[in-house]
Order: C-alpha cells, then structure tokens, then sequence
C-alpha cells in the first residue's frame, strides 16, 4: 500500500507540473499545492485495497467534449467549446436568422416564420398580392369603378346617348339616355309655328301682326268692319248701319 501511496503522490506532482489543460486541476482541496489529504481523497474514491482494475482513466467533466460517464479518475484530456457568444460551457446557439442567442424574430416573416420572407401587402394582408382591396383598375386602395357601361373609370358616355327618337341626335344604340336629345322648331309660343315639343329653335317662327299693326297684338276687326271697334255700328236687328226694320214687322 505505501508504495501505491508513493506512485500516486509522485503521478500527482508530475501532473501538477506538466498539466496544460488549465479545467484539470490535482490539487482536490484546492490549497495550493498537492499533499497527503489531495492523496487520500483518492484513497478515498477506492478504498484502502486498490488495485490497477479500480481505475479508469478519462475524462470526468460533463460539460467536456470528450467526457466519459465510465471514467472514475481525471486525465486531463477534457477540453471544453465556448458556445456562439465566447462563453464556455455557455448555452447560446446561433438561431434560424443567424443571431447568436436569438429567438429566429430578426428575420421572421409578418406570419412569424423564420425567413419566410411574407410581408403585409397595401391591403394589410399578410402574404397578400394587393387584390382583396384593388379597384376595377388593380390598383390597391384605389378609387376607380365601372361606370353604367361596365367601363372603369368611365363616366357613362361610351353607352349613354339620346334616346328620344323624335329627336334629330336619336341614338338606336344608346343604352342610357344622357340628355342630349335636340328636337329643333319653333320654341315662341305667340309664333303660328310653335313647337311644344321642341327644345332648341331652328328659326321658322313667324309672328304676324293684328289689325292695328302690332306684332302678337289682340286687336281684331269688329262687325262695323272697325280694327278693335265694339260694333257701334249695328242696328238693335244687328244689322251693321241697319235701320231697324226688323221692328215693323
């Protein structure tokens, strides 16, 4: 047994010394040095009967690369990775986006998904094409519409017409009439050619005066033959410049 203690001791030091890996350390009670109480924490572990069967040398750490779960005494052999932010043993991973310790957020689409590269459209549809709120013109959000002749943006005048066929300007085609039907004539109604039905005078009124003269005048020839006379003329039989013989009958 003490020359087991003697090796082992002697082991220790040399690892002490010639150790480069700095997470391996021999020194057990971490005083400073390597002593009987770091050599009897070994004896410790297998007891105070040993033999070469009770070691399995390897590393011990979890955290190692190369950790063995078999190994029951430390060689030295552990070497540990630092994770994507410099930290040893840390648990930072780069994400989806390529943001070390991100949540995949930086480059997530407008449906949340990492690099699905959907943005909301002018119509706030997620993923959308600018339809669910395009005019009749595909504009997004735009103000055009079909007008009474199916045109967009039209104003109704590729279908609309006159539709009076009285009217000089009739239209057999127009579907909508616009008010634009002319019908010419004589608009006066005082003219011998007035026209009730007429919406723009071509002209052909004539106006003709009374027995005074007076163009629309009311003055008409009496019986006595007088221009605006009140028969004065007439006997009591009615007989103009009569004398009255119906009397003496």
């Amino acid at each position: 047994m003490r020359y087991f203690v003697t090796l082992l001791f002697a082991a220790l030091s040399l690892n002490a010394v010639g150790q480069t890996n700095p997470n391996y350390n021999p020194d057990y009670d971490a005083d400073g040095f390597i002593g009987v109480n770091d050599i009897l924490a070994v004896l410790s572990t297998f007891g105070d009967t040993w033999n070469s069967g009770d070691v399995i040398m390897g590393c011990t750490y979890p955290a190692a690369v190369e950790y063995n779960s078999s190994a029951n005494v430390e060689d030295g052999s552990c070497t540990f990775l630092a994770d994507c932010a410099g930290v040893i043993n840390g648990t930072s991973v780069v994400d989806e986006c390529g943001v070390c310790g991100g949540d995949n957020s930086s480059c997530a689409g407008c449906d949340g998904v990492a690099n699905s590269g959907l943005v909301i459209d002018e119509c706030d549809v997620c993923g959308g094409d600018n339809s669910s709120c395009a005019d009749c013109a595909g504009v997004a959000n735009g103000t055009s519409v079909l007008d009474e002749c199916g045109v967009c943006g039209g104003d109704s005048s590729t279908c609309s017409g006159c539709k009076d066929p009285n009217a000089d300007n009739y239209d057999s085609e127009a579907l909508f009439d616009d008010g634009s039907c002319v019908i010419m004539g004589c608009t006066y109604p005082a003219a011998d050619e007035y026209n009730s039905s007429a919406n723009v005078d071509d002209g052909s009124c004539t106006f003709l005066p009374d027995c005074a003269g007076v163009i629309n005048g009311t003055s008409v020839l009496d019986e006595c033959g007088v221009c605006g006379g009140d028969n004065s003329c007439l006997d009591e039989c009615g007989v103009p410049n009569g004398d009255n013989s119906c009397l003496d009958a």
